[in-house]
């Protein structure tokens, strides 16, 4: 498991919940709460190893044979007193990875079934190996079941001796008001752009690149990895040679299946639909930009700043683009349906190059 040395930007949340922890006054349930990406749940991972590291709590040392094993066994460590329910994770390796974008944690993953104790209540039954916390870290808590989460209450109502249960999750509305209420809920925020930046760099991203992502995802490191892992940068400037007339709508579309980036589905026209609704985010935070631009508000607070500072936005009638954003919304909610990606694409480019003939038009 990796469990970061230096957490940017939460260091300092996790010390006061350390410190919490050594009065003896940790509550049994923490909700971590806050935009996506921005490394929640890191952050949940390095609260853990601080607890169940032998100089703990406290940021933990690395060196120490619980430290050790947290950081060994891949993705879910070789900690006996930690148990993660990672959903995304787990559709990947499995065989449900088609729908990965739609995955949802189920109650077998969170109470006994059948005499499978493999799951968090089964879990917290067992004793401390080590005679201290047993830990369970639920990762996007909102995606868990309607049966899931009512089965989590029970646990949460009748918690076990030295039992921490952390949910992770970036809309915590969608878990039951009794959940919420039984948490002790802990807010995370962005991280300045600074930060976000140097995090990126960390992980390998050149420095260029690293300041365009950070201003696009607002501060949030896991979303501007994303962004690059999709390859969203080469599917932005592709939308943007539409929008200036170097390339045709047909002819965008056919460079777009040829673009680099990691898109899931277990066939080729299912990574083709997830690519079709990247393309259209994208271009929604483009066009996005765009309007706010043309409505007065400063480049430098956009999340495409580099290209309102350089010129390269497109900045036309406000109506229009309201009217184009929505037209893209539309063809985002009709991917969810049996929509062919293809089509949509062809719709969606042929819809842009007819909003910039009739911008030349309107100023000729």
């Amino acid at each position: 498991m990796r469990v970061l040395d230096q957490l940017f930007g939460h260091e300092e949340t996790l010390e006061g919940l350390w410190r919490t922890s050594a009065r003896g006054r940790l509550p049994h349930a923490l909700l971590f709460e806050g935009p996506s990406g921005i490394g929640k749940f890191n952050a949940a991972l390095r609260f853990a190893s601080g607890l169940l590291c032998a100089t703990g709590p406290g940021a933990p040392c690395g060196t120490c044979p619980p430290c050790k094993r947290m950081r060994s066994g891949g993705r879910r460590g070789n900690h006996p007193d930690l148990y993660l329910v990672d959903p995304v994770e787990e559709a990947r390796e499995g065989s449900s990875a088609k729908k990965v974008l739609t995955v949802s944690i189920k109650i077998e993953r969170i109470a006994v079934r059948g005499g499978d104790e493999d799951c968090a209540e089964g879990f917290l039954r067992l004793v401390s190996v080590e005679d201290g916390w047993r830990i369970v870290i639920l990762r996007d808590a909102h995606l868990m079941q309607a049966p899931a989460q009512n089965a989590l209450l029970k646990t949460l109502e009748e918690p076990g001796k030295n039992t921490l249960l952390i949910l992770e999750t970036s809309q915590a509305a969608d878990l039951l008001p009794t959940i919420r209420s039984r948490c002790v809920r802990v807010n995370f925020e962005r991280l300045p752009l600074e930060t976000t930046e140097k995090v990126l760099v960390q992980e390998g991203l050149e420095f260029s690149v690293a300041g365009t992502l950070a201003a696009w995802s607002g501060g949030a490191p896991g979303e501007a990895l994303r962004l690059d892992r999709e390859g969203c940068i080469g599917i932005r400037e592709l939308f943007l040679t539409v929008q200036t007339g170097e390339r045709g709508a047909f002819g965008a579309v056919a460079e777009l299946w040829k673009l680099p980036g990691e898109f899931i589905g277990s066939t080729p026209k299912a990574r083709d639909r997830h690519r079709a609704r990247v393309a259209l985010d994208v271009l929604v935070d483009l066009l996005g930009d765009e309007l706010r631009l043309a409505e007065g508000v400063a480049p430098e607070l956009l999340a495409q700043r580099e290209l309102a500072v350089s010129g390269a936005l497109r900045v036309t009638n406000p109506v229009m683009l309201s009217r184009l954003i929505q037209s893209c919304l539309e063809l985002r909610a009709a991917m969810a349906g049996n929509v062919s990606p293809d089509a949509t694409m062809e719709r969606c480019f042929l819809l842009l190059e007819e909003s910039r003939v009739t911008t030349e038009a309107v100023f000729r």
